[in-house]
This record gives C-alpha cells, structure tokens and sequence, in this order.
C-alpha cells in the first residue's frame, strides 16, 4: 500500500516515462483512476450485506410496531412532568423512534453504497461517512436519554424517600423537588449530549469537507488532462506542461491527513461515550431494580395484615410490580448488551482508520459487519422482548377496558383512602411507601402508589 504522496509521485514518474507515441493525457488519466478508485470487495461481502440488510428491515418492522402499539393506546408522548416536578423521557417512546431511526438510516446508508458499488468513479462518496455517524449519533442520543431517565429515577427516589422519613413532611403526595435539584438533573442531561454530540457532529463534517475537497481537486486534474488529450499534438508534446496539470494533486496528502484527524476524532468520542455509559448505567439500573424489589416487599407485608379486599387489590398491584421489575431487568440487560455491542466496531476501525485512505473495501466490509451487523442482531432480540409486551398491549390496552380498569382504581381510592396516588420520578417506576391513615393512631398502613389499573401499561412504561 502507499499514501496519496507516493500515489502522486509515481503518477509523475510515469507521465515522464511515457513514450511520445502514444497519447500521455489519456494514460495518465488512466492511471489516475487505477491509483484512486477502490480496491474490489471482498467474495464473501455479498452475502454478508444481504444477511445484514434483511436485520435490518426486520428491526425497521419490530420499531414500527412498537411505535404502531403506542399510538393504538394513545400511550404515545415523547416528555412528560412529574408529579415532583422532574421532566422525564417516556423510554418506550424513545426507544421506538431511536430503533426506527436507526434501522432507516442504515438501510439508506446500505441502498447507497449498493448504488454506488455499481458505478464506476474515482472515489467513495464523501456522504458515506456522515450518514453513517448520524445514525450512530441517534442512537447514542436514544441511549442517554434511558440512562438519564434512569437518573432522575435514582435522584428523585433519594430525594423522596429522604422528605419522607422526615417528621416535618405530612403530605409527601405533595412534595416536590427542590428547584435546584430539577435543574441540575436537566442540565446532567443536556450537557454531555452538547459535549459528545457537537464533537462528533463536528468531527463529520470536517471528515466530510476534506472528502468533498479531494474528490473536487481529482475531478479537476481528470477534466483538464480529457481536455488536452483531446488537444494532444506529438509534434509539440511537452512533458513539462503534462506536470504542471497534474500540480493540484500536492494538495491532496494534507486533505488525507486532516481527513484521518476528523475520522479519529469522531471515533474516539464515540468509543468515549461508549465507555461512559457502561460505567455509569450498570450501578444506576441496579439501584433502580432494588427499589422496586423493596416496593414488591412492602406490599407483599401489607397484603398480610389486610382485609380481603385489600389483599385482591394489593395482589394485583404486586403482580405488576414483579411483571415491571422483570422487564426493567431484561431491557437493561439488553441495553447494555446494545452498547457494548458497538465497542468491538469502534476500536477495530481506529486502529484501522489509515485504510480510509487506501480506499479498501475489505476495511469497510468488516466495519460494516462490526456495526451494523452485529447491533442489528442486537437490537432485534432487544425489540422482539418489547414486541411481546406490545402484543400485550394491544391485547389487554383497549380503551373500554383500560377505562374499566381506571375506574375500579378510582372507586377502590375512595372508600379506602389511606391508598393515594403519585407519580414518583421516572421512567415511571411505581413508587411504593409506607404510610398510614393517621400518623399518630391508625394501625392500618397503606401505600402511595402510580399504579394506573392496567398490568400491560404498567410493563409498558418500563421498557425504555
């Protein structure tokens, strides 16, 4: 392999030893092409790209369905205020529009390269690379806002159970976040979205201008030498002039350079987020997963010193919870397998970013398996758990009976009002407290609770 520099020299070394017979612009146009048009594709990369576009398509119907399930339940809403005062992400909402996103992008991405793998030119389009950060850049937005809907999970919950065993607290119903608490959850979120998203975004269309740049100084120098070949006289054959046209390509090493620096760049920040969100998400969802364990025993222990009426309430309640507190721990296993699904990709094409500019398609092959591949075998097993709770859904969700459902909740708060309903942070995880009629004498202890009478709803909230 050589770089642009020893691909200009040795096209300057055969303009002057071509012979005078012959037309020179035309060969060394020639052989322009020959240096800078991309090796051939590896055998078995045609039933790779098909094996990885039907994964895609498959992800692309599963997302819609998804998103089909949430409009058909009227569940769909990207944001929403909690009852403390914490704006949140509905994580199934997010998670549907970032797979559908996703899986589309990328069978763009795939239509393109299979377009431009039939034509013959002097390069790669300089677009290649940026639709495919922008996909990845959806789909690391997706992600964070799971992980920072995890967070206000995790601050809110501190916040209340802490207000709660307060004796100056009589109505944690009513409490609310303290003004500076929201506004530092809000800006957690925004600020490493700016940080990782406006590198990255930076990155690219440095990555893409420097393309664009050297595929318009290849298309110049091949223009002017089809022009002079046309002109060509052996008579007054000049070597000297064929050099001074073939003079731009000086320009092109340091494009390939900046080119490489903006590709590491937005590698390197993707790999970074990468990384960041494996550390932090592990220890948050666990956090998560334990409360709801212990909102699970809470009403387990109530259930055995109520009426009987109370224990059918309560045992329902306590089958949504452990039907939450399962899905929670299976989307999180599988958004972090999601996760740690890109990191082999990203490493492998740093360390092999300088085959960008030796144009090989086997390095784009192999990238192409790594990434998208591998994660759209991810995120389909991802999509088939929430496929089934959607099918769930649809099945139990009519508006009748989630209708039915409200008003028996409503009906049972009432003649039993030691049971109020808040909404505890978010991603809409039900938030279970002790507490009872009165303070000071009742025996009875009750609950607060989100619990909104439908168990697939419940799920459903969950699976962001």
């Amino acid at each position: 392999m050589f770089n642009a520099t020893e691909k200009g020299l040795k096209i300057i070394k055969f303009a002057l030893d071509i012979p005078p017979n012959g037309n020179p612009h035309l060969q060394v146009r020639n052989r322009l092409i020959q240096l800078f048009t991309p090796s051939k594709k590896p055998s078995w990369e045609r039933y790779t790209s098909k094996i990885i576009l039907f994964s895609l398509v498959v992800a692309n119907i599963q997302s819609a369905y998804i998103l089909y399930s949430m409009i058909s339940t009227r569940r769909l809403a990207l944001t929403a205020k909690t009852s403390i005062g914490m704006w949140k992400f509905e994580t199934l909402t997010v998670h549907g529009i970032t797979s559908f996103a996703f899986s589309t992008l990328s069978i763009v991405d795939w239509l393109i390269i299979a377009f431009w793998n039939s034509k013959e030119k002097l390069m790669p389009p300089g677009g290649r690379r940026l639709i495919s950060g922008i996909k990845f850049l959806v789909a690391m937005a997706g992600t964070w806002c799971f992980v920072w809907a995890t967070i206000c999970h995790c601050v809110s919950m501190y916040w209340l159970n802490k207000k709660t065993c307060s004796s100056t607290v009589s109505k944690p119903n009513n409490f609310r976040l303290p003004r500076y608490v929201r506004w530092l959850s809000h800006i957690s979120f925004l600020v490493p979205m700016f940080t990782f998203g406006g590198a990255i975004i930076w990155s690219f269309i440095g990555y893409h201008s420097c393309q664009m740049a050297i595929k318009n100084i290849l298309f110049q120098v091949e223009e002017k030498l089809v022009e002079a070949a046309q002109n060509f006289d052996t008579s007054n054959y000049d070597s000297t002039m064929l050099k001074s046209l073939l003079l731009p390509l000086k320009s092109i090493p340091q494009l390939e350079e900046k080119t490489l620096y903006h590709l590491n760049s937005a590698l390197i920040t993707f790999t970074a987020s990468d990384i960041f969100f494996l550390i932090l998400y592990p220890p948050l969802s666990f956090i998560s997963l334990r409360d709801l364990k212990k909102k699970s025993q809470t009403v387990t222990l109530s259930a055995l010193n109520s009426s009987s009426k109370d224990v059918t309430y309560l045992k329902r309640m306590l089958e949504r919870l452990e039907d939450t507190r399962k899905t929670l721990f299976y989307i999180s296993l599988s958004i972090f397998l999601g996760v740690l699904s890109c990191l082999p990709g990203l490493i492998w094409e740093l360390s092999q970013s300088r085959a960008v500019l030796e144009r090989e398609q086997g390095y784009w092959a192999v990238a192409e398996i790594l990434s998208k591949g591998v994660v759209s075998f991810v995120m389909n097993v991802n999509l088939l758990i929430i496929g089934l709770h959607c099918k769930r859904l649809l099945g139990d969700g009519d508006k009748d009976k989630v209708a039915n459902n409200e008003n028996i909740s409503n009906e049972y708060k009432e003649e039993n009002s030691h049971f109020e309903v808040v909404v505890v942070s978010k991603p809409n995880f039900p938030g279970i407290i002790n507490k009872s009629k009165d303070h000071s004498q009742s025996k009875k202890s009750g609950i607060i609770s989100d619990y909104r009478g439908n168990s697939s709803l419940i799920s459903m909230e969950q699976l962001g």
